[in-house]
């Protein structure tokens, strides 16, 4: 073959491939291309706030979300409380990001972003519901990472593909993910947190194990029957006292199975914690879930503690003061001023504790909940534990 031959085939040869990779870049609809013109995901006249209704699906599950008073709740888990830290971040991302592009005939290939339904594949949707709006579905597909390959310079931010109701297939840069729609996943699993610096006693309750564990100090401790304060196992008793900081719980019971159905009786396992501010926390123990952890219920009391008087305010400021040679009237004054002080503030205290007693009693007396086994072994903790080996009395 002739020289000109061959340099006329590599042209040839040349131009094909050009033509290749410019055919192939005008089909790629998986990218973002510069210039395309970007759309919000949400229509604009849509008011995410008046949303009262939210139903999560997928290929598996199916759960309801209802805004009941301004509190939001799980249909299916008996209407107890929903956890919408969660939500209120997907809707706020989806309401708020602009750096959306359509994908030009996306619809026709819904199965290749994970946004078809019928296809068979793994799906999620959101539907939003409210006022007088319709019904808004919304497709969660796939995910999109940049080709950083092919363009070295962009941004490594990713994506995800969307589509809002019949519309076009949105290409989304912000950090949306699909939502679970097991309602399990959905309620709120945290009951309590009580500061372990706030507590003032404890008392177990068991059939071979009951005692009293009585707080002095931030690690100093009285146990009932003991008279040797060194003979306490000061890491079992922190565990007590920081038993009910992060008190969570694994579900919520159906709300029509009996006492006899799960254990409760009158001899069940009793956890009562007293704070310093007159609150009083009950767990009452039931039987073991099928799961592995245990059944619960929640009660709360107000003991309200003891003003201030003029003589502990005296001794403090005694006991306190640098200056020995200060009078008598002058002590006498300082200390009506410090007892006043002390006094409104032991009422804004009470005060605040009742109001927490109703938003406990109201929020989580009535429920049965499922919480972890460590949990259980804490709140029944035999008085053995408690002591330090050779304190046995």
């Amino acid at each position: 073959m002739s020289r000109k031959s061959l340099v006329v085939m590599a042209l040839v040869l040349a131009l094909l491939v050009t033509a290749l990779f410019i055919e192939k870049g005008s089909r790629r609809y998986t990218g973002r291309r510069s210039g395309a013109a970007e759309v919000r995901p949400l229509p604009p006249d849509f008011d995410i706030n008046a949303v009262t209704g939210i139903v999560l699906e997928s290929s598996s599950s199916t759960t309801h979300l209802d805004r009941v008073e301004g509190r939001w709740r799980v249909r299916e888990m008996y209407g107890y409380y929903a956890d919408f830290d969660r939500l209120s971040s997907f809707l706020r991302t989806l309401a708020l990001a602009e750096s959306s592009q359509i994908v030009h005939g996306g619809t026709d290939r819904l199965d290749d972003f994970g946004l078809c339904a019928e296809s068979g594949n793994s799906w999620s949707r959101v539907t939003l519901a409210g006022g007088a709006q319709p019904p808004l579905p919304i497709m969660i597909g796939d995910p999109w990472f940049p080709d950083l390959s092919r363009s070295p310079l962009a941004a490594p931010s990713g994506g995800r593909y969307v589509r809002v109701g019949e519309g076009p297939v949105l290409l989304v840069i912000a950090n949306l993910y699909p939502l679970p729609a097991d309602p399990k996943t959905w309620i709120r699993k945290q009951l309590l947190n009580v500061d372990p610096a706030a507590v003032r006693g404890v008392e177990v309750k068991n059939t071979n194990s009951t005692y009293t564990l009585v707080v002095n100090g931030p690690t100093e401790y009285t146990l009932s029957g003991l008279d040797d304060p060194e003979g306490i196992d000061r890491g079992a008793a922190n565990r007590l006292k920081r038993s009910l900081q992060f008190l969570r719980c694994v579900a919520v019971v159906d709300p029509q199975k009996t006492d006899a159905d799960l254990g409760f009786g009158t001899n069940s396992p009793l956890f009562v914690l007293t704070a310093t501010n007159g609150l009083v926390y009950r767990v009452t123990l039931g039987a073991k879930d099928a799961g592995g952890g245990y059944y619960a219920r929640l009660s709360f009391d107000f003991d309200a503690p003891p003003p201030p008087d003029e003589k502990s305010v005296r001794a403090q400021l005694t006991a306190s003061s640098a200056d020995s040679s200060r009078g008598e009237s002058n002590l006498a004054a300082r200390v009506q001023r410090e007892l006043a002080r002390q006094r409104e503030a032991h009422e804004q205290m009470v005060d605040e504790a009742r109001r927490e007693l109703e938003r406990l009693r109201r929020e989580l007396c009535g429920w049965t909940y499922v919480i972890p086994l460590y949990d259980y072994e804490t709140f029944t903790l035999p008085r053995s534990k408690l002591l330090k080996k050779g304190k046995e009395e």
